[in-house]
């Protein structure tokens, strides 16, 4: 880490896991000096790359797993969960809760926009009619920065 930076935090969201920066923390192996969250869409191996589905609190990654919007089952308590509700639900209670917990001397920032409602990239095998797993719209990708 440069001089006088104790603390790094990166944050990254995307519709698809930041895999490969969690890899490269992992080898780095400084949980006390490193922080990694992942916000992304999950649909285990029905959805690319299929990973990021738990935390790997020993190197100080946390994955924020959110259920595409195509799994809606009408339940409220599962619905919240997914999309843009479900986005902004796990900033607030899980990423700022880890943020101020952490206490990083710098935030950086690792912005994937294919979770943007009408992207392709967001859709289900890529599927230009079907159902988008997040809706974000700009005011989200406002509030997430």
């Amino acid at each position: 880490l440069a001089q006088g930076l104790q603390r790094v935090a990166i944050v990254d969201f995307d519709v698809h896991h930041g895999n490969g920066t969690a890899e490269i923390l992992k080898a780095l192996n400084q949980p006390d000096r490193l922080f990694f969250c992942s916000l992304h869409l999950y649909d285990g191996q029905d959805f690319y790359p299929g990973s990021g589905s738990a935390d790997d609190l020993p190197h100080n990654v946390m994955n924020i797993a959110i259920p595409p919007l195509w799994r809606r089952s009408g339940v409220a308590s599962f619905d919240n969960l997914a999309g843009r509700r479900g986005f902004r639900r796990a900033v607030k209670d899980r990423l700022l809760f880890s943020l101020r917990a952490f206490q990083p001397d710098l935030i950086l920032i690792s912005a994937g926009f294919d979770g943007a409602c009408c992207d392709i990239g967001n859709k289900r095998h890529g599927n230009r009619c079907g159902t988008a797993g997040l809706d974000l719209r700009p005011e989200d990708y406002h509030f997430v920065t």
